[in-house]
């Protein structure tokens, strides 16, 4: 069959898109069963979805929503689809976890929840006429009026894959700049994470297990985008990269054995690596590091199934400082049932540690993980979910949308700026240069693309959100010293 995925135009957003992961595995997986699959990126192009359904013919059209910015383009995307005479598939994270709306908004006539690949064999085969709906793995979908949700399908041997099939898009246009590494695109070694924190739709999606591709079959694709496409620099997207330092050993040897010369970063844990092991890293091209805290309290640690020592974690997070790595170090404030103690602990954490950035986001509820399932206020938030343009302006980590904790609001954006500040001054390492406020340059070079992502229409609003955004930090750092002496800040 013929199946164009589409990604919807993410009003409001800033920054350069990322390369569609999700969309390109499906469509390889799918071809090389025997299908016709294509991705139409509205991110790159918002004006070209007539021509691509009139050019391809589709059968089936996938929508895959990433983000909850892009839910009324999903409208208008199965609107149109359904005008060519094809059938509407919904997919991804954003309709994963809140597939009634989906359905109810005809953005679907089945949603694929979690992982797609096999999902959409059997969505193929239903519509082929060679299997009931009911046998559809994943698949949820109207009967009578009310959402039936099928078991999940089996996931997929990722050994399966192979080398993705990147000219599905038009790579150099994904083309980022991370810490002074150009020509940098997002790549992953692994779906899924382990842990069970009850903030993350990850549980959800991946039910908490992690698959690992293959390191010969990473390794040929990182030298087919250096080649082939000119990569320079490439960002693992991974939940969580690496299972441990055995595996993070072979990948590093691997890496340095195939005479590749890239620069690459990662996300992971704290509580997996070691200086040494950041060292070894190091050495063959990581230059930056995402290590996720959330929180400083062992009580809130507790509450959120982190489970991180956070000693051991403070020691992760400087052995990556001092191994030369810029480190990204994030938190999330405003937790449901944090306490003003817990919020000092997260503050101490964060002036104790040596970091190239700090991220502080406010909570943000996500559909069907645990933490938003307990939520007292969750017949609202479900209901909520109904109604696309509520939902896609609640979906924002830059503002206090619900504080479910004992802190006040002006304390948590008084504290959020501080560290914001010092991180946007702060000096970094480009390409393993010690750069004079290396995040600035990040944040503003990033801000500037954000502002030509669509096109001149959006240039201006874009433009005036970001100097908004920028005034409240700086406002809020500035003109609160008391809130700063609560905590202690300088």
């Amino acid at each position: 069959m013929k199946i164009l995925f589409v990604l919807p135009m993410a009003e409001k957003y800033t920054g350069s898109p990322a390369a569609p992961l999700g969309a390109i595995s499906l469509c390889t997986f799918l071809n090389r069963r025997g299908h016709e699959a294509w991705i139409c990126d509205r991110m790159m192009n918002h004006l070209d979805l007539k021509e691509e359904l009139t050019l391809r013919r589709p059968d089936i059209v996938g929508i895959s929503t990433v983000s909850a910015l892009g839910l009324e383009d999903a409208v208008f995307i199965a609107s149109m689809a359904r005008e060519h005479g094809a059938h509407v598939v919904a997919g991804g994270p954003v309709a994963s976890m809140m597939p009634e709306s989906m359905l109810h908004n005809r953005i679907g006539d089945i949603v694929s929840i979690g992982e797609g690949e096999i999902s959409w064999l059997h969505i193929i085969e239903y519509y082929e006429g060679k299997r009931k709906i009911e046998d559809v793995g994943s698949a949820a979908y109207l009967k009578d009026g009310k959402m039936v949700t099928n078991r999940r399908a089996p996931f997929l041997d990722l050994a399966e894959l192979g080398v993705l099939d990147w000219s599905l898009v038009p790579v150099a246009k994904y083309f980022e700049t991370f810490y002074g590494c150009k020509n940098g695109l997002h790549v992953y070694a692994s779906k899924g994470c382990p842990g069970s924190c009850t903030f993350c739709y990850n549980p959800y999606f991946h039910l908490c297990r992690q698959r690992l591709r293959p390191i010969d079959d990473v390794i040929a694709e990182l030298k087919m985008l250096h080649d082939g496409y000119d990569m320079r620099a490439a960002y693992f997207a991974d939940e969580c990269f690496g299972t441990g330092r055995a595996w993070l050993k072979e990948f590093c040897e691997k890496l340095r054995d195939s005479g590749l010369d890239i620069k690459w970063g990662c996300q992971t844990r704290a509580d997996i690596f070691s200086r040494e092991d950041y060292d070894l890293m190091y050495s063959v091209g990581c230059r930056w590091v995402f290590i996720g805290i959330e929180t400083g309290s062992p009580r809130m640690q507790k509450t959120v199934c982190k489970g991180l020592d956070l000693d051991a974690a403070a020691a992760s997070v400087n052995a990556a400082y001092d191994a030369g790595l810029n480190t990204v170090t994030a938190f999330i404030i405003a937790l449901p049932g944090e306490k003003t103690e817990d919020f000092k602990q997260t503050v101490d954490f964060a002036k104790k540690i040596r970091t190239s950035q700090y991220q502080f986001n406010f909570y943000l509820p996500f559909a069907r993980s645990a933490m938003y399932n307990n939520l007292p206020d969750y017949e609202k938030l479900h209901a909520r979910t109904f109604d696309l343009k509520r939902e896609a302006r609640a979906f924002s980590l830059y503002k206090v949308l619900k504080n479910y904790s004992e802190i006040p609001n002006r304390d948590l954006k008084v504290v959020r700026a501080f560290f914001l500040w010092q991180s946007f001054w702060a000096k970094g390492s480009a390409d393993g240069k010690e750069q004079e406020h290396s995040f600035a340059v990040k944040t503003v070079t990033d801000a500037v693309k954000g502002l030509f992502g669509h096109g001149v229409i959006y240039f201006f609003s874009e433009a005036f959100a970001a100097a908004y955004q920028f005034l409240s930090v700086f406002v809020n750092r500035y003109f609160f010293p008391l809130i700063l002496k609560k905590y202690d800040l300088k």
